[in-house]
């Protein structure tokens, strides 16, 4: 796919032509590709990617600021959206995997630093999860401020994740120990895949991101 400063003698052009090229812009940024046939595969294989795809983009839509937040931290500067970054990252971890335990909930960004463990507890009613966070020593000039998490339901990833899910934020952390993210509203008995990360300002003030790690448990 090439850019095109001046698109057919510098008059804008859009779609396709003689079934050779298509013209389009992507966020304003005008170009040209060659034109092609679709194919629609429908292997088992093929299936399980768009399982797994819709899956994503319907849970996107029930996620929160918390979860989204790192998302839409890792596409800043990138010719994608923090939805689209999601299905992106997960399709790929959870392609022929019969559960969602490889659920990415944090790509990492900024070059954040991730936990060094993440663990799981029944909580204190019906319903909830305490994670532990653990983080490792702050680098030079950054302050840890903030341990999140995230559970979704461990079940087949092709299908739409049924509510409820969950997500929690601890604005009070330890660096160099552990923290503690409540979620609740969960269903009880119910076996969730649970992540967390580590949210981090830098020396410049900038906002980082580390990757998470993951567990699962059952939901007091």
């Amino acid at each position: 796919m090439a850019k095109v400063k001046a698109p057919i003698l510098s008059i804008g052009a859009r779609g396709q032509i003689g079934k050779s090229q298509v013209y389009a812009t992507w966020r304003g940024v005008p170009y040209a590709r060659q034109h092609v046939v679709p194919r629609n595969p429908n292997t088992v294989a093929q299936q399980g990617v768009r399982g797994t795809f819709g899956s994503l983009q319907d849970l996107w839509k029930r996620m929160g600021s918390v979860s989204r937040a790192p998302w839409s931290a890792y596409a800043v500067g990138k010719p994608l959206t923090a939805r689209n970054a999601i299905s992106s990252a997960n399709v790929k971890a959870l392609n022929g995997q019969a559960s969602n335990d490889a659920f990415v909930g944090s790509p990492g960004s900024g070059g954040g630093v991730a936990p060094t463990a993440v663990s799981a507890a029944g909580g204190a009613s019906a319903g909830d999860i305490d994670v532990t966070v653990t983080a490792p020593p702050a680098p030079t000039g950054w302050t840890l401020t903030a341990a999140d998490a995230f559970a979704i339901e461990e079940q087949d990833p092709k299908l739409i994740v049924p509510n409820p899910i969950a997500e929690g934020e601890n604005t009070a952390p330890t660096v160099d120990g552990d923290t503690v993210v409540s979620l609740t509203g969960l269903t009880s008995g119910t076996t969730y895949v649970v992540m967390g990360w580590l949210k981090w300002q830098k020396a410049d003030g900038s906002i980082a991101y580390g990757a998470s790690l993951g567990t699962t448990i059952a939901a007091t």
